[in-house]
């Protein structure tokens, strides 16, 4: 059996989507009985998973039992984990740079990296910047918005679709072990990136003192990976 046929997808949400469009052949869990796998986090100590899966695709949202649901899976399985880069705060950032979470969901996806990391030798922790796409189309974000803050900071996006192509990359490829921020490469500050959208509102854009995050993307070059969409700026241009 492939590795693809040897796959179960956790998270059937907006990126799940786009990776079952690239991977249509792997499994995924439901809710419902009716479809896919059925799984609830909430009941995750009592799930089960079959001898045939070897590789664990983790798309769930941050959640207090997701701890609770790998402490019974085998260390021998292959585990993708999809975290975000709001585990880091501030400053140049690189695959290396030592996490600092400050809210809620950003210490619990801190956590389960680490357990991760301590305990299943086979795991990716690939760490997306904020998801776009035409569904999800940077015009909506700041659509009733008053203020924009940090609006001198860089916006730290990422198109879904590579998402998923980079979830297939290390599914396809020699990757094993690791933490990969996701990041595409941009030049634009957050005003001059999503204003363009907003030429027709009294949005008040907000600067200080602050500093924002920048991501190092040299590691992508390192795997053989490229972005589908490298130039947000451009792709959303229209």
């Amino acid at each position: 059996m492939s590795q693809v046929n040897n796959t179960l997808l956790f998270g059937n949400g907006h990126l799940g989507q786009f990776l079952l469009k690239i991977l249509p052949e792997i499994s995924w869990t439901s809710r419902s009985k009716n479809g896919g796998v059925h799984f609830d986090l909430e009941q995750s100590e009592s799930f089960e998973l079959d001898d045939n899966f070897t590789t664990i695709i983790w798309a769930i949202p941050p959640h207090q039992k997701t701890i609770n649901f790998f402490q019974n899976i085998s260390k021998s399985t292959k585990i993708i984990y999809i975290s975000s880069t709001s585990v880091f705060s501030v400053g140049s950032i690189n695959n290396e740079s030592e996490k600092s979470p400050m809210t809620k969901n950003a210490k619990l996806l801190d956590q389960v990296e680490s357990y991760l990391q301590d305990n299943f030798p086979l795991s990716i922790i690939i760490r997306p910047g904020g998801l776009v796409d035409e569904k999800r189309h940077p015009r909506k974000f700041f659509t009733n918005a008053a203020q924009m803050k940090n609006s001198h900071h860089t916006p730290n996006l990422i198109h879904t679709e590579d998402v998923a192509r980079f979830i297939h990359h290390c599914m396809d490829s020699k990757v094993k072990f690791g933490a990969f921020n996701l990041v595409a490469p941009m030049k634009k500050t957050k005003k001059e990136f999503y204003g363009r959208f907003l030429n027709d509102t009294n949005i008040q854009y907000l600067n200080d003192d602050s500093t924002g995050k920048s991501f190092d993307t040299s590691w992508m070059n390192q795997l053989n990976f490229s972005l589908k969409y490298p130039d947000l700026f451009e792709y959303f241009k229209n």
